[in-house]
């Protein structure tokens, strides 16, 4: 069995509702927890910066990797491309959903220090 663009769009919409939303979710629980439970303050230096590289990182991947299934089936269904040729069509979006996707990871490996810095600060 052979897959296709779609898995790319479907992927994108699954993506953003799992990491996007839920992710988003957990992070702001965590810290709920830290500031209001147990009066622990969050460094803002830190965090804002992760909030806004995770906002970057996780819209624009699954944005880009819905376009890119998107313009991908489109050219199989609507104008009967080879594989190649769809291949061709899709290579280009590879290295920028790769580039959001570290952006993402960044953001989210700074979101993690600055909740570890508020939990356990220095002595």
């Amino acid at each position: 069995m052979e897959s296709g663009t779609g898995v790319w769009f479907v992927l994108a919409y699954v993506l953003f509702v799992v990491v996007g939303i839920g992710g988003f979710g957990v992070l702001s629980a965590f810290l709920m927890m830290l500031e209001v439970h147990e009066n622990r303050a969050i460094d803002d230096r830190t965090m804002w910066p992760a909030l806004l590289l995770l906002g970057i990182g996780v819209g624009g991947s699954c944005l880009l990797l819905g376009v890119a299934g998107a313009v991908g089936g489109y050219a199989a269904v609507y104008q009967g491309s080879s594989t190649s040729a769809i291949h061709d069509l899709l290579s280009p979006y590879v290295n920028p959903i790769t580039t959001l996707v570290l952006i993402a990871i960044i953001g989210a490996v700074l979101a993690v220090l600055s909740m570890v810095r508020a939990r356990w600060p220095a002595p």
